[in-house]
């Protein structure tokens, strides 16, 4: 599997999130932005361009699925709750909760595990109250506020109306050659979203797709990148859309570097088929 998108999936990025599965297919809810009836399947083209010594784009292209199994019981506190079970290519499974407020990942399990393992907090794919906030400018209600937050004030009112963090990590800064200094990968922080549109156009293999939902995120690292500059402060950006009866349909990650000893690159997830 391509080490990047391991990467991706292990932190949460391409967010996919076994006892009872539902017995038969359903159609999706036209108006749904993260459909999760059994059934469904997602095709992508994954274009992965990291920048070269020289300044020229490594490319590298490859297919990725995701499918929904269904839900799934299971017990302690989420034994009231509904959680379903979505597959990768790579034969990793996501547990997904969801509710009147939103969209999570609650934790996952890969082919090597026997169980499944719990995320400590819930991970935010979609805050669905809040994006229905930003659309009809409505006050967010405190059940929204009290599920959107966290312990560490991981949720804040901005701009159009919401403002949630994921804490991520960079996957397509590297380093140029072997050397002593830290590996950037290892650095942690957090990716600031904010509801950009609600009713974005977006075109991509699988067709044209409109009224989609555009969330971005932004953060800012800091790494010593060598002895003569210093530390070097890097704007990581990652853009998804969300389309109603189908779902994420594109997400583009950009980690701009272009230092001596580290580069950085640029990724792109597009839908080439929806299996409804």
């Amino acid at each position: 599997m391509n080490g990047y998108l391991f990467y991706l999936l292990k932190a949460g990025l391409i967010v996919l999130g076994i006892s009872a599965l539902q017995a038969c297919q359903q159609s999706p809810d036209s108006k749904d932005y993260f459909p999760l009836e059994k059934g469904l399947k997602w095709h992508y083209r994954v274009s992965e361009q990291r920048v070269g010594r020289e300044w020229r784009d490594q490319e590298q292209e490859y297919p990725f699925s995701i499918e929904n199994l269904g839900e799934i019981a299971l017990g302690g506190e989420y034994a009231d709750q509904d959680v379903s079970v979505r597959r990768t290519s790579d034969d990793t499974e996501y547990y997904i909760l969801k509710n009147d407020d939103g969209v999570y990942r609650i934790g996952k399990r890969t082919q090597v595990e026997l169980k499944p393992r719990f995320d400590p907090e819930m991970r935010t794919i979609i805050p669905i109250a809040a994006i229905q906030a930003a659309a009809t400018g409505a006050s967010l209600t405190s059940t929204a506020i009290e599920e959107l937050g966290s312990e560490n004030e991981a949720f804040a009112v901005k701009n159009r109306g919401l403002h949630w963090y994921l804490e991520t990590q960079p996957y397509l800064l590297h380093a140029t050659s072997s050397h002593s200094l830290p590996d950037p990968k290892e650095r942690r922080f957090n990716l600031a979203f904010d509801v950009i549109s609600t009713a974005a156009e977006v075109r991509v293999p699988a067709g044209t797709f409109k009224n989609c939902i555009q969330i971005q995120g932004k953060g800012a690292i800091s790494f010593y990148a060598d002895p003569r500059i210093g530390y070097q402060e890097v704007i990581i950006t990652q853009t998804e859309w969300y389309a109603p009866g189908v779902g994420l349909v594109k997400l583009i990650r950009e980690e701009p570097l272009h230092l001596e000893m580290y580069k950085g690159g640029r990724i792109y997830f597009e839908l080439t088929r929806f299996e409804g």
